[in-house]
């Protein structure tokens, strides 16, 4: 196959890398990298070593793992969707109608993070800032996002993460998660009731892609004084309803994005 012109040789092998590098769930070595790409050992380490220098991935030991840069440019790419910026106002009618803290999460490696939060009109307020990592075992999003994988993906991700015991009510082997993540997919929502904090409540629903992957989660966080147990279930349509629509406005926005382009060219 002809090169294209201008093409940069090195560039184009760590394109290669990181793309290999973020569908690995565990990271890889140089040597399985240098497999995978079809490229010499101790390339693909220079490669990896300097990839790691500027923060877009991590060496742990010999494996190499998506680093924060890696990430923020992620995250940047979901901005340039417009995801976060369709969320808001879902988000902000989501809080009108609970008057509960409304946000939306994605996973992020082993966890959650939290990409937007519109608060709750009500004094009680109780929620995560933007930017916050959360714990996915004992989170309403990081369920409806376990729930999403299959079971020994989850599981896998779980014994790295770890079942850190954050109140008594917090579910701490595979075993209770794995009845938990079938009842979440059940539903169609998850529940945190009082598992990451002792008086907080949560609900989250998924918001998912083209494909029907749950790309992300929409949920509501409130005092469990306020967000009561004989609510949720009601409360759950509501969520649901606004992750369904945010999915909707999302694969909306992407067909038209890529009508466009496709016109364009």
């Amino acid at each position: 196959m002809e090169q294209p012109r201008y093409q940069i040789p090195t560039l184009s092998k760590a394109c290669r890398l990181m793309q290999v590098i973020v569908e690995s769930e565990q990271g890889l070595s140089a040597s399985e990298l240098a497999r995978r790409v079809g490229m010499a050992r101790s390339t693909a380490f220079r490669v990896m070593r300097t990839l790691a220098h500027e923060g877009m991935v991590h060496q742990q030991g010999q494996r190499f793992l998506p680093g924060p840069g890696m990430m923020q440019i992620g995250l940047k790419s979901l901005s340039g969707t417009g995801f976060r910026e369709q969320a808001v106002p879902v988000l902000r009618q989501l809080a009108g109608d609970t008057s509960h803290t409304a946000h939306l999460v994605v996973r992020c490696r082993d966890q959650g993070l939290i990409l937007e939060v519109c608060d709750s009109p009500s004094v009680l307020r109780v929620a995560s800032r933007p930017g916050s990592l959360v714990h996915i075992h004992a989170s309403a999003a990081g369920k409806v996002l376990l729930a999403d994988m299959p079971a020994a993906e989850a599981q896998a991700l779980l014994e790295r993460a770890g079942y850190e015991r954050m109140t008594e009510r917090t579910i701490t082997d595979w075993q209770a998660m794995a009845a938990e993540l079938q009842k979440t997919s059940r539903r169609g929502y998850g529940l945190d009731d009082r598992e990451y904090h002792d008086d907080v409540r949560c609900v989250a629903a998924p918001v998912r892609d083209q494909q029907g992957a749950a790309l992300a989660a929409v949920g509501i966080t409130g005092p469990a004084s306020a967000l009561k147990a004989a609510s949720l279930a009601g409360v759950a349509e509501t969520v649901k309803a606004a992750a369904s629509q945010l999915g909707e406005a999302i694969r909306r926005g992407l067909t038209d994005h890529h009508g466009r382009s496709a016109r364009a060219g």
